[in-house]
């Protein structure tokens, strides 16, 4: 604290409205700021029922209009340097985790990992549970101890904090004793100044009933629970590039939502043009989009191909877009899926068994002529995985970059992390790989998401399209998740603008989220949709997680950080993320376990078992539980066992599948998902079933060089959107037999995850 004071002081009434109330858990919320700006500098803070007083003109008070002398938290500024030491975000979360603990000593209640009793006179608390270093504040529960006993108080004392070592004893009470003298001349009663609404009720009583809050509450009732930095986003006007930023959970979709309605609305008033279109990756995000559209007041915006709309959204898959303008030029049987999700899932199925036929029948001659290097990687890896990168292969490289010319290819420079490529021969032999997967599209009529996307970008480059765009152009495109796309995807977009409006492109990203693409940085986005590079791009960053517990964030957060650790263009965005949680809703929470099981038959049985546990502690039902097993064959084996057991569940095969959800809530059903497809949904808590060597990452030992590098990282990727899908609890299950995999073990050493293993039994 910048202040020249020697004190402050906080009474249990106003600590705990603090801590139960969302809008002071972040310096992003109005209240949040304003609280943090008086511990950085003393500025005074006021509202409806907490404000901050003087005590004499040494100390200072944050109290309600009650005042609890007998029981207070006291800071003595002349050795507490926390406040002084710490940014706005941090002072924040800070004294917010110090009321916290004040609160569990003055009732009794349990402390977690992070609140460390040294003995029975002191607490030790670690505030910044998932960032680097080892900050610490410790507290004096009976500072003054005999005076207490004969006052009566309850009174405890913040006295040192830091990065160092500190010696664990309590400041003089000089500053202590003069706080206390100055509570006689504490009014314990002030008068309210509480605003009303006609019919008198008290505004701010009804928000502490607001502990959940709904996309689906309307444009106007979730205001009051937006942070500032949605808001700025959310009222920006959309007249140029604008990026949205931030990690799960923390609403990007949402603000990205409520951005394109606000701009309609806006529209509406003027009578203005506003023709907008708003991108998403997959058919089932897209039915969720449009539901939040409807609640949100955004359903009247919704386009009805009339020539007459002066402002509308426009909603769509790229995929189907692309559809649409090619018309009659292409037939419904033509494609692989309607959805772009599904259509690439069919065309890595195609590739597995292309990569198959090559080992066995012509690997061992290309072997003669191709680099030892990618002999070397064919022979060792998995057909699987080199359909994966495969794939990447033809979609970025093959199709999109050389347009399919391999003299072009051979020249184009290439991400690390892709198949090792290194001479003219070892070119030849992979383009003769994608020869066979384009005969075989060929020889059954059909075209891939790449082909439509390509050819729609053909349309699009012609003197026709140039001409009409300024009349069919869209004024501003919405993306979501542009870490979804690859390069050509993304490289459609600019075309579809008005000229005037070329680089209106709003979208939200997430890298982390993109499974093992790590070809796609922000430049590259930046450059597919032709923002140049002198162009200021508003950015916005949300650092508030709404959806996870923080000790769900801190296991997040040491997977990322332990991916980062590996890949220099791996991001981890929970690096200045916040949580957003109440003390009511962390005394819900249980920390995350991890589980041992004998073998995979245990294993799967006992993923049941824990979703009936956790959904007991949580009285939550049974489909708010997920089952994630972590490969395609872990969950088919889950899916057989819980048919063939009669247990009635729902299947999620489709990314952000919100439909097979709602249908486990009516039936009160089991809810399995495969990993890849949990992305975009949430759930009170998950199981990830499956955390062994040689599943997570799924690899052989012999694995070689970039694809065990493509794996490893595709791996991070897959956790970390997993655990980011609970809210409240998470248990993570492996096999003995197989052992636990490495990527974990982190984890467990910084106590992050419990480790039980005495669940498994003979």
């Amino acid at each position: 604290m910048t202040i020249n004071k020697k004190f402050l002081s906080i009474d249990i009434n106003a600590a705990k409205k603090i801590v139960q109330h969302r809008d002071f858990q972040s310096t992003e919320y109005d209240k949040g700021a304003a609280l943090s700006l008086f511990l950085q500098d003393g500025t005074e803070y006021k509202d409806n029922e907490l404000h901050s007083e003087e005590l004499s003109s040494e100390g200072l008070l944050i109290r309600t209009k009650t005042f609890d002398k007998s029981k207070t938290l006291i800071f003595d500024l002349a050795t507490f340097e926390g406040f002084r030491e710490c940014n706005e975000r941090d002072s924040l979360v800070l004294f917010q985790k110090l009321c916290r603990l004040a609160i569990k000593l003055w009732e009794n209640l349990k402390l977690t990992s992070s609140e460390n009793n040294i003995d029975s006179k002191y607490v030790v608390l670690s505030p910044f549970s998932f960032k680097t270093g080892y900050f610490k504040a410790a507290i004096d529960k009976r500072p003054d101890e005999k005076r207490q006993d004969r006052r009566g108080g309850n009174h405890f004392l913040v006295f040192k904090s830091g990065y160092d070592q500190f010696d664990l004893k309590s400041s003089t009470n000089t500053n202590l004793r003069k706080c206390l003298d100055t509570y006689t001349q504490v009014n314990t009663t002030v008068e309210p100044t509480v605003e009303e609404d006609s019919n008198g009720i008290d505004i701010l009583k009804l928000d502490k009933l607001k502990t959940e809050v709904s996309e689906f509450i309307g444009f106007d009732g979730i205001k009051g629970h937006l942070t500032s930095a949605q808001k700025k986003f959310i009222y920006s006007p959309s007249n140029g590039p604008a990026r949205l930023e931030g990690a799960a959970g923390t609403g990007k979709t949402l603000t990205l939502i409520l951005r394109c309605i606000q701009t309609l609305k806006i529209a509406k008033e003027k009578n203005e043009n506003k023709k907008i279109l708003f991108i998403t990756h997959s058919t089932e995000t897209k039915k969720n989009i449009e539901s939040i559209f409807h609640a949100n007041s955004g359903g009247e915006f919704f386009s009805t191909n009339s020539l007459e709309e002066k402002y509308h959204v426009k909603i769509s898959t790229l995929q189907e877009w692309c559809i649409e303008l090619l018309g009659n030029k292409i037939a419904e049987t033509e494609y692989l899926d309607k959805d772009a999700r599904d259509s690439k899932e069919t065309q890595l199925l195609y590739l597995y068994d292309i990569v198959e036929d090559f080992k066995k029948t012509d690997l061992e001659s290309f072997s003669k002529m191709i680099s030892p290097e990618l002999a070397s990687y064919l022979k060792a890896e998995e057909s699987w995985t080199i359909a994966e990168l495969l794939q990447t292969e033809i979609s970025t490289y093959i199709k999109g970059r050389a347009g399919e010319n391999l003299e072009r290819y051979k020249k184009i420079e290439r991400s690390k992390y892709v198949m090792p490529i290194t001479t003219d021969e070892d070119y030849d032999c992979i383009y003769s790989l994608y020869n066979e997967y384009q005969s075989q599209l060929e020889a059954i009529g059909q075209f891939d998401s790449d082909d439509i996307v390509l050819t729609a970008i053909g349309e699009l480059e012609t003197p026709i399209w140039r001409r009409r765009r300024a009349i069919d152009g869209f004024e501003s495109i919405f993306v979501d998740e542009t870490h979804l796309f690859n390069i050509n995807e993304l490289c459609l977009f600019h075309f579809l603008t008005k000229p005037t409006c070329s680089t209106n492109m709003i979208f939200t990203i997430d890298r982390s989220q993109a499974i093992g693409d790590s070809t796609l940085s922000k430049y590259d986005v930046r450059s597919a949709l032709n923002i140049l590079e002198n162009e200021v791009i508003e950015d916005e960053d949300l650092n508030t997680v709404f959806r996870s517990s923080p000790d769900i964030l801190n296991f997040a957060s040491h997977i990322l950080s332990s991916g980062a650790s590996l890949f220099t263009s791996f991001e981890n965005p929970l690096l200045n993320a916040v949580g957003s949680f109440t003390m009511a809703e962390e005394n819900k929470c249980i920390k995350p376990t991890i589980k041992k099981y004998l073998n995979d038959q245990q294993l799967i049985e006992q993923s049941f078992e824990e979703v009936v546990s956790i959904s007991s502690q949580l009285n939550c039902t049974r489909s708010k539980v997920a089952i994630i097993p972590t490969t395609d064959s872990l969950c088919k084996k889950i899916e057989e066992y819980a048919e063939s057991n009669n247990k009635a569940f729902e299947i999620i095969k489709h990314r952000g599948d919100t439909e097979k959800v709602k249908k486990a809530g009516k039936g009160g059903k089991f809810l399995i998902s495969g990993i890849d497809y949990v992305g975009g949904l949430e759930f009170d808590a998950v199981v990830i079933v499956g955390a062994d060597k040689g599943r997570v990452p799924p690899t052989n030992s012999d694995a070689k060089g970039e694809s065990k590098h493509y794996i490893t990282y595709a791996t991070y990727n897959r956790l970390y959107v997993a655990i980011t899908r609970a809210k409240y609890a998470i248990t993570v299950t492996y096999t003995g037999s197989r052992g636990l995999s490495e990527i974990l073990h982190k984890a467990i050493e910084n106590k992050v995850l419990d480790l039980d293993t005495s669940s498994a039994t003979s």
